[in-house]
């Protein structure tokens, strides 16, 4: 039989080759820029050094390339178009994000479904190449080239650093992107799960308790302060400490909430405060715990107060399609949203006191109508980077006119919430006499503008975040409790807590009986002094994360 195939001269073969792998070379670097380029390039040319040295066929290795690069990158388009979020490696593992049809990705994306199936063809036609095709590169060139391309990659991949917190919803880093997901991918699967947990399985929880509040408990606001810090914990900052004022709990007490992320990222701490679960025990997919611990975090805050009879409601300064987060929003319980648009807001950094009368509006639509106790989870944006300008200038507020001008700028911005969150007290107190509200603030990260205090001057999140250790006070913002019409209980002991906690602080600050696994939050943060992540009895956390997964309240596989 194989006297009967037409075979490829050697020499015409290469030379196809050649021109298929520049024609591959060139789409590359025309979607992946800079440092990514090359490096997607030259991983790339590797990985055809190892499917040349596999079959020795020139034009078959590089048809297979040429057939994968245009699979990843038409499918990443779509992805991204679909969800905010482009290919990561872990999709090919985890069937749950694929949330689209391939019929409505030829109807709505009609070029990358051309792209995806003529990719698709190619791939299937590699098998009748090979035949034609007679072995032609001998091992030593192509384990010659490999050596280059392998050495070039990583170089790349160093000069590049690590990916961007937001890299994967980049739309012109597809390919590298897509390359550089692989190795967090495959210690997630090396471990058997993205979460952390003990080897051993343990007794799991009692899912049979029923929340029942023996009285109507308070409305709960649950506030996401933007980029605020407690200015009194940076080292020789003088201000007016008037602003101490925002910091302050029902108690007088000014207390310190541990974050996992430094000058932005605020997903993690969403994540953390949301669920009762630190990023930090996801390894490399910590920065993706939003896209892929969606539907899977069955015992998060939300549900948990949709359970105790709570109507959710959030306020969200963003588009709700934001970095992908709006289906982990609705999975956790948030399915109410007032995102940017339905606030109305004209620009993306309004003042705290916007945010708050929207909310105050739906307070009172919703007194009206509905007699359930309401969860109000609202973030501001006002402390928000940049600090080269002046946000709002006719409004005098203190700053401090001695410090870096940056520092003036976010002290300004401070003075402004303390002003504005007061006035929110004042509007529930006074609109609605006979109602009991919990208020519980916190901040989701530092600014860029503390950046100084901490020995950097560059804006460099990422690099800023790898250099400090995990217990720096760089990690360390705030969390406070205060009642209006309502006097909350004793906040617990631990005068710092990790963001994790966050949840069972609130639950015992608004008189809430707390299920099983949210007394085992109790107990374990008093255990480990209010740390998480560094708590000293790792497998203690380790033992509760199994648990959690037992118990099937965390998906982690």
């Amino acid at each position: 039989m194989r006297d009967k195939v037409r075979l490829i001269a050697p020499g015409h073969a290469r030379m196809a080759a050649l021109a298929v792998a520049a024609a591959t070379c060139f789409a590359i670097i025309a979607g992946d820029r800079d440092m990514t380029g090359v490096h997607a390039v030259a991983t790339t040319l590797a990985l055809g050094c190892v499917a040349t040295l596999a079959t020795r066929r020139a034009l078959t290795s590089a048809a297979l390339c040429a057939a994968l690069v245009t699979l990843v990158l038409a499918v990443a388009h779509v992805k991204r178009l679909r969800t905010d979020f482009i290919l990561h490696a872990w999709d090919l593992f985890d069937p749950a994000v694929w949330t689209f049809s391939p019929l409505a990705v030829a109807a709505d994306h009609p070029v990358a479904g051309a792209l995806i199936v003529t990719a698709l063809a190619g791939l299937a036609g590699l098998p009748l190449l090979a035949r034609r095709e007679t072995p032609n590169v001998r091992a030593r060139y192509a384990t010659s080239i490999f050596v280059v391309s392998a050495a070039t990659a990583a170089g790349a991949a160093f000069a590049d650093g690590e990916p961007k917190q937001t890299q994967y919803t980049f739309p012109d880093r597809h390919l590298s992107s897509f390359y550089s997901s692989w190795p967090p991918a495959l210690a997630a699967l090396a471990r058997g799960q993205l979460m952390e947990a003990a080897p051993e399985r343990v007794a799991p929880f009692d899912l049979a308790a029923a929340c029942a509040p023996a009285d109507k408990p308070p409305h709960v606001i649950l506030i996401h302060q933007e980029s605020v810090t407690y200015p009194g914990a940076l080292p020789g900052l003088a201000y007016d400490r008037r602003v101490d004022d925002l910091f302050r709990s029902h108690d007088g007490t000014i207390r310190a909430l541990r974050v996992e992320t430094y000058g932005g990222a605020s997903w993690l701490t969403e994540f953390s405060v949301l669920t009762g679960a630190a990023s930090r025990f996801f390894g490399g997919m910590r920065s993706f715990v939003q896209i892929y611990m969606a539907g899977r975090m069955a015992d998060a805050l939300p549900l948990q107060m949709q359970a105790c009879g709570y109507r959710n409601v959030m306020f969200y300064p963003y588009l709700r399609g934001f970095f992908g987060s709006a289906p982990f929003f609705e999975s956790v319980g948030l399915r109410d949203i007032f995102d940017s648009r339905a606030q109305k807001a004209a620009t993306s950094a309004e003042p705290d006191r916007f945010y708050y009368a929207n909310a105050l509006d739906e307070i009172a639509r919703h007194i009206k109508a509905d007699r359930k106790p309401l969860f109000i989870y609202l973030q501001t944006m006002a402390a928000h980077w940049p600090y080269d300008v002046t946000y709002w200038p006719e409004r005098a507020v203190p700053g401090a006119p001695d410090a870096h001008p940056e520092m003036h700028e976010y002290l300004r911005r401070l003075f402004m919430g303390r002003d504005d969150f007061a006035w929110l007290q004042g509007e529930l107190a006074r609109r609605f006499p006979g109602e009991r509200f919990l208020i519980i603030q916190y901040g989701d990260h530092h600014p860029l503008a503390t950046r100084f205090f901490f020995g950097f001057n560059r804006e460099e999140i990422e690099a800023i975040n790898r250099a400090m250790p995990s217990d720096s006070p760089a990690f360390k913002t705030f969390y406070s409790s205060i009642g209006v019409n309502y006097a909350p209980p004793p906040l617990p002991e631990p005068r710092v807590i990790d963001g994790a906690w966050l949840g069972v602080v609130l639950l015992e600050q608004a008189g809430l009986p707390l299920p099983p696994s949210w007394r085992e939050r109790a107990r374990l943060m008093r255990a480990c002094d209010g740390a998480y992540a560094l708590c000293p009895d790792r497998d203690a956390i380790l033992r509760f994360h199994r648990r959690l997964i037992d118990s099937g309240l965390v998906n982690a596989r």
